[in-house]
């Protein structure tokens, strides 16, 4: 009985100088490694990238004239305080609340494709370039899409 006492006390005391031994750093990855698995998992994406098209900018353009323009001038959309709100915020969100709030007459009516062209139209009018595909209607596509407003062009100084 004692053996098995001494045993059972020798391996607590081996499991707690275990606990207090700082854990081992995962081996560090390649940096070429870690920006391959980046880009193979489809992380984050810029606006600036071209995440829409022409067609859906001009087709968002022809709702915001018909729909939105009863409510918001284009020139709203595209100030500085609208950039500063926006600037690093995910494509999502504004497409989100394009889709839950608006028409404020009528919440919740345009189609996936009219928030999608509404948020393209937006993207341009915001100097934003136009891409080969379409903005996608994926939550999932649109949760990794970063607005980043471009910078602004300044005079050079003569």
């Amino acid at each position: 009985m004692a053996a098995v006492a001494g045993a059972w006390m020798l391996a607590v005391c081996a499991h707690i100088g275990a606990a207090q031994q700082p854990p081992t750093a995962p081996p560090p990855t390649a940096p070429a490694a870690q920006a391959g698995a980046a880009t193979q998992a489809g992380d984050e994406r810029s606006t600036l990238s071209g995440v829409y098209t022409e067609k859906q900018s001009d087709a968002g353009g022809d709702l915001f004239s018909n729909i939105c323009s009863n409510c918001h001038k284009v020139a709203e959309h595209s100030s500085p305080a609208f950039k500063a709100k926006w600037n690093g915020a995910l494509v999502w969100d504004l497409y989100q609340i394009i889709g839950e709030t608006m028409p404020k007459d009528d919440p919740e009516s345009l189609s996936l494709s009219e928030r999608a062209e509404l948020v393209a139209f937006l993207l341009k009018k915001n100097g934003l370039p136009a891409g080969t595909a379409d903005l996608s209607t994926d939550p999932a596509v649109l949760k990794k899409i970063k607005i980043e407003m471009p910078k602004e062009k300044t005079m050079a100084k003569r």
